[in-house]
């Protein structure tokens, strides 16, 4: 088992900026605080993995631009990546198998918490795996019900219901146990 601490970047991609069907209006929030938690991962040498969404070969909203990484979140080489095709980061069979091995959880970031991070969440539950969420951290879409931040806050509250840590990207070491070093994820004992 790997112990080392994993920083999960979801969807991470221009298309989620961009005006239509995947834009996150509040993603200029969430990659301030995203870009702050890559720059503290990677210096600290931790694991990072990129999980992407596939540009579709047919009519979709994922295009080849709109697949591209933002900037500034660019796989660097020791890092890995992933692409999928399904909702879910598990849709790649490489990324199942890196969560089968990672025992300290993966600490996430994303711009599709009602998408993507919301589908994530639920497969890892029942796969028993461990995430922890910094909720600033994360930006929802806007739907035609519901407008982005209820999103947000609907995928937050099952990541809380289904027993995963959600707290602040900027809290203060004492108020964030997963940014604490030596192993120490989850909640002070």
């Amino acid at each position: 088992m790997l112990n080392a601490p994993l920083l999960l970047c979801l969807d991470m991609q221009r298309g989620f900026l961009e005006p239509g069907p995947l834009h996150a209006p509040n993603a200029p929030r969430a990659l301030v605080h995203g870009r702050r938690m890559l720059g503290h991962a990677r210096e600290r040498r931790w694991r990072i993995a990129h999980c992407f969404r596939k540009a579709a070969s047919g009519p979709s909203p994922m295009t080849d631009h709109g697949a591209r990484p933002i900037d500034g979140f660019e796989p660097r080489v020791r890092e890995m990546v992933f692409e999928r095709k399904t909702l879910s980061a598990y849709g790649d069979a490489d990324f199942a198998a890196l969560m089968n091995q990672t025992s300290a959880g993966a600490l996430v970031t994303g711009l599709s918490a009602s998408l993507t991070v919301l589908a994530t969440t639920i497969d890892a539950f029942e796969r028993g795996h461990r995430l922890i969420f910094a909720s600033d951290a994360l930006a929802g879409l806007a739907g035609s019900e519901a407008n982005a931040s209820a999103h947000e806050a609907v995928a937050r509250d099952v990541a809380r219901f289904l027993g995963f840590f959600v707290g602040a990207a900027d809290a203060p070491p004492t108020q964030a146990p997963f940014f604490l070093e030596g192993q120490r994820w989850g909640a002070p004992k």
